[in-house]
């Protein structure tokens, strides 16, 4: 089934600060780093971390599931 071409909805710079924090955590540790090492990282709490990981799968830069651990998948 061909992808269809998304349009994605522009990033606050706190969320482009994340999704560059997922992203980094890919690349150098092979896995995506969890909610709580999301909340250190900024200085935020859990509950924080997770409202800015739900905006970036609403916003079509990352897949979340909730059935993994650490199950963050970055789109681009």
């Amino acid at each position: 089934m061909p992808r269809k071409n998304l349009v994605r909805l522009p990033l606050t710079f706190k969320q482009l600060q994340t999704l560059s924090f997922i992203s980094e955590s890919l690349n150098e540790n092979g896995y995506p780093p969890n909610l709580p090492e999301i909340a250190a990282n900024f200085g935020i709490r859990k509950t924080a971390a997770w409202e800015r990981v739900q905006t970036l799968a609403r916003k079509g830069y990352i897949i979340i599931n909730k059935e993994k651990h650490r199950g963050i998948r970055v789109l681009f």
